[in-house]
Parts: structure tokens; sequence; C-alpha cells
């Protein structure tokens, strides 16, 4: 069944998912209604119906972070995209898929609250998390977005590195701008928490 972008936008808002207007076949919000682009994201049906009726046209953009979610925007229309490879030694788990308006594939994970992560994999393997993407049935360059399988989302798999927070950097780099012959006791093995934090193991240390 095909669906108005009203429609559309009104079932991605019963899910839970935050979605805001974005220019008619474009890829920028849509300033006049989201002035603050992503960040206006909302699953009031009460509003989206607002924004639609007056922009029927308008793509759907999602707020992924916004919604408890991170995709796995690939570019498999390019010829070095190195996904393929990629996958040779990680398994996909079956989840939500979306074919973008170019050809390329989103696959669509759940994600915790607090959760970062990397903004790629390889070339042509992006990660998206913090900001948005558009939904079907947006449109953009003669192309349309459109759904593979209806599945519901299942949890980012464990190959999907988390970035290091803020809060390590700024620790590890005050630890390492020390003076020589600073004494810490016991000695803090910087590679070692760096290492333990990357695998969310929790510690710390007053210096």
């Amino acid at each position: 069944m095909r669906y108005s972008n009203k429609q559309a936008a009104l079932i991605y808002a019963s899910k839970g998912w935050k979605v805001f207007p974005v220019n008619a076949g474009q890829k920028t919000p849509l300033a006049a209604l989201a002035p603050k682009g992503h960040k206006d994201a909302t699953s009031d049906k009460v509003i989206i119906e607002r924004w639609w009726t007056s922009h029927p046209d308008a793509n759907i953009g999602l707020n992924l972070a916004a919604s408890g979610l991170v995709c796995v925007d690939v570019d498999s229309y390019k010829e070095d995209c190195t996904f393929d490879s990629f996958m040779e030694t990680h398994e996909l788990p079956e989840t939500l898929i979306q074919r973008s308006a170019r050809g390329g594939t989103h696959f669509i994970f759940t994600s915790p609250k607090d959760a970062k992560f990397p903004g790629g994999l390889g070339v042509g393997i992006d990660v998206k998390h913090n900001g948005y993407i558009l939904l079907a049935p947006s449109t953009f360059d003669a192309g349309s977005y459109s759904w593979i399988n209806d599945l519901t989302p299942v949890e980012a798999p464990d190959w999907l590195p988390k970035a290091k927070s803020n809060t390590l950097k700024r620790t590890v780099a005050k630890v390492s701008a020390q003076p020589q012959g600073y004494d810490l006791q016991p000695q803090l093995d910087v590679s070692q928490l760096t290492n333990e934090a990357a695998q969310g193991i929790n510690w710390h240390y007053n210096v």
C-alpha cells in the first residue's frame, strides 16, 4: 500500500519515532516548521498532522538518537564500497532495512539512550546516530526511499563499536599531561584503562 507522506509520518510517530519535516525532494530541514532541524523532531501526532497538512510533499526526517535508533548507512551503489568485504568477518542480524533514494541501504538498529558511535566503518559505510536520515516515501535526486522489509529493529550488533566518550579522552589527556616524575599511587596504566573503557568496563581514579 502506498502511503502519503503525512500518513507515513503518523505511522512512524505511532512507533514512538521522532520525525520532522524536510524540504520536498531535498535533505535539508524545512526551516519554516522546524527551525532547529532534527532537534524539533516529535512523535506528537497533532503537531505532525499540522506540519504535513500545510506541506503535504515535505520529506520525512527521522531523529535517530531521540528515537533510540542507530543506522548503518551503506552506499552499496558505489564501486569502492567495502561493505561486502567487511561482512565477510561479521554477522549481520536480521533487522529493519530501508533502500535509499540513490540505491544505498539503511540497516536500522535499536540503541541505548546514551550510546556513542563512530562515524564510519569503512569506505561507503557510515554510522548515523546523532543526526538524521530520511524515511520512505521521501524523495531525493529523482529517486525515492522504500522499505525492503518491515521487521522490528533489533539491538545494535557487538561489531558496531561505541566511540570513546569525551570524558575518557579528557581523563587520558590529563594524566598524559602530568609533569615527569609525577607520582600516581597506585600507578595508572592509561593504555589498560582506555582498553577497558572501550569494552564498557566501569572505572574511575581521582587525581
